[in-house]
């Protein structure tokens, strides 16, 4: 053959093999296709209406919140199928919720998730993330957010919008877990942030501390804040709130003293339900505590953590049930003391007997098994179970054991 010849050849070929290729594409295309149709016939989710598998996909977010990331949900549910790519994009309350752990995320990805949920109210958690791109994000649905945590360095509070549609607030230490120090913001600061959410319903301080200016601001007033907690720190600044429609609070008196968390309910006057009183280090003394129960009448659950507990605690309880706590129902005891303390039998029974019934729960933990009074007499143990058995909840014991279900 001919040079002409095998080069007519040639691209004849190269024409047919064209047409191969694109006759296998469309087959290619065909299959892929018969198989979405049989996915979407088998798949029993793609059957479901879609209130069901929504709520079904919602069941795959993990719990410490979703993040804009592969491979967990909701990310992952797009590379599954088309079915499933259509549910998820069609499920705001999907992506309602993010949380963001660095700056590593792109602002893009910010921004399509929160358009995909919409409407929705909106829960965010940032740890070390609120840069300006992303701040900027956030702030187009600042009137959506309805939880917000904030484990960041202090930002211009005075540079963020309004947020009307947010009840819940946790501002706390953005350092990793594995070496926890205090978050240093100001009071003005902290009180900026409460001053742009009207309706906050619920706030957590976890690990900071509040810088007190010499000339401090006057009292916020936060007339729907229903529960209002302190772990590690932050404390103070009960000095310059009120809260008069307050139910829970839990207050480590690191930098509060039992006086200010007096003056703190005197101003208030609130309807507080639940009290967690103490940390690991507090000492709380009889007198101190005589004197802030009898300002609370309306409470029914009482939490006391501390390193130093006498039976002239115990007796306030037992002494005066008509005219402090009549409403209690729930009493816990933490002593993290790692020393025996000074604590009679006849004194706990006299306390739990006078409580009755309106006592249904008393708990008594402490670090060690040897520090509790239960080997004075085993009619102690039988005392308490009786009370156990006329219904009211016991624990009397270690983290490891309750002595009183022996």
């Amino acid at each position: 053959m001919s040079v002409e010849e095998l080069e007519a050849r040639i691209a004849k070929l190269s024409v047919d093999i064209d047409l191969q290729k694109e006759v296998l594409r469309q087959l290619e295309s065909q299959k892929s296709a018969a198989q979405r149709q049989l996915n979407a016939i088998r798949d029993p989710v793609a059957r479901l209406p879609l209130e069901i598998s929504s709520e079904i996909f919602l069941l795959c977010l993990p719990s410490g919140g979703p993040k804009p990331e592969p491979p967990a949900a909701p990310i992952l549910l797009l590379n599954v199928c088309n079915a499933w790519t259509e549910i998820a994009l069609s499920s705001p309350e999907l992506w309602a919720a993010i949380r963001l752990d660095g700056p590593s995320q792109a602002v893009e990805v910010l921004q399509r998730w929160l358009q995909r949920a919409r409407h929705s109210p909106l829960s965010i958690s940032l740890r070390n993330s609120l840069n300006d791109g992303f701040a900027d994000v956030l702030w187009q649905y600042a009137k959506q957010i309805k939880h917000l945590e904030l484990y960041e360095e202090e930002h211009d509070a005075g540079s963020w919008p309004s947020l009307p549609c947010l009840q819940t607030l946790t501002i706390g230490s953005p350092l990793d877990d594995d070496a926890p120090q205090l978050n240093q913001l100001s009071l003005e600061h902290v009180m900026g942030l409460l001053h742009l959410a009207p309706n906050i319903v619920e706030c957590n301080f976890h690990d900071i501390s509040i810088h007190i200016p010499e000339n401090t601001p006057d009292d916020l007033i936060l007339p729907s804040l229903l529960s209002l907690k302190f772990e590690g720190g932050g404390d103070d600044s009960l000095h310059h709130l009120a809260l008069p429609a307050l139910e829970v609070l839990a207050v480590p008196l690191v930098h509060t003293s039992s006086d200010a968390l007096s003056l703190f309910l005197r101003r208030s006057l609130p309807p507080l339900r639940r009290l967690v009183l103490g940390n690991r280090y507090a000492e709380i003394w009889s007198h101190q505590l005589g004197e802030l129960l009898r300002l609370l009448p309306s409470l029914a659950e009482l939490e006391l953590h501390t390193s130093f507990f006498t039976d002239s605690l115990f007796s306030v309880f037992a002494d005066f049930t008509s005219e402090l706590l009549p409403n209690l129902r729930s009493l816990k005891i933490q002593n993290h003391s790692p020393e025996p303390f000074p604590l009679s039998h006849e004194v706990v029974l006299r306390a739990l007997s006078a409580r009755r019934p309106q006592l249904v729960c008393f708990h008594l933990r402490v670090s060690r098994a040897d520090m509790l009074f239960l080997d004075e007499t085993t009619s102690v143990v039988d005392r308490l179970r009786y009370l156990a058995v006329d219904g009211m909840e016991l624990y009397i014991g270690d983290d490891q054991t309750n002595y009183v279900s022996l």
